[in-house]
């Protein structure tokens, strides 16, 4: 896990851990990432810790099958835990555009566009134009929902289904807490799914354990 991290050393994390040799042993890969974000244009942006961006697509592309030799063929998961709200939008684009010209590492527009996208199950804390709400006192209610499912249902259930419940409770939860408080509105969480063969992603296939009574 790596914490506060500047565009520049995102972008490496990632490349660095697409390198490692050990991965072609495992049968899948998850990134989860947590920033302030934006979008800006087509483009989903993550801010570093230097108030620099970095286009998701990137990120994406780095984790592509292309890129990430060892994981080719294989199940990416990508979790995204930031704000899209539009409000910040104006102010993306001198930095985005300096960082393009400036960082070799960014990508091209068409290989961008061109990248292999086969394999990946995407899971964003919020819809495009919505905030990703953090509660002072109980943290994120995304990642309180997400960690609450994984437990609960992980042995059962396959990833896709597994993100459509932390969707549905994340959005039962945030319209409760839209209610109460004026500056909040109902999060939805968006699911993105590029998996191959109509494949479905079990975590502990091995194990069988009982239903939990409840959702």
């Amino acid at each position: 896990m790596k914490q506060d991290r500047t565009a520049e050393q995102m972008m490496k994390d990632i490349k660095d851990e697409t390198q490692r040799p050990e991965h072609e042993d495992y049968g899948m890969h998850v990134t989860v990432l947590m920033s302030h974000s934006a979008t800006y244009g087509a483009y989903r942006m993550l801010y570093g810790t230097d108030l620099k961006p970095v286009k998701l697509l990137d990120v994406f592309d780095l984790l592509s099958s292309d890129n990430f030799k060892q994981m080719a063929g294989k199940p990416k998961v990508v979790i995204v835990v930031a704000c899209r709200n539009e409000t910040v939008e104006a102010q993306l684009e001198e930095s985005s555009e300096g960082q393009e010209n400036q960082d070799g590492g960014q990508q091209t527009e068409n290989k961008r566009k061109n990248f292999n996208i086969d394999d990946m199950l995407i899971l964003q804390s919020c819809f495009d134009g919505r905030k990703s709400i953090r509660d002072a006192n109980n943290g994120s209610p995304f990642i309180r929902e997400l960690v609450k499912t994984l437990y609960k249902h992980s042995s059962h259930r396959d990833l896709v289904s597994l993100f459509d419940i932390v969707q549905e409770r994340v959005k039962k939860v945030t319209k409760k807490l839209a209610e109460k408080h004026s500056h909040m509105t109902q999060q939805v969480p968006v699911v993105t799914k590029t998996l191959t063969g109509l494949r479905k992603v079990l975590l502990f296939p091995k194990y069988k354990v009982g239903r939990p009574d409840t959702e």
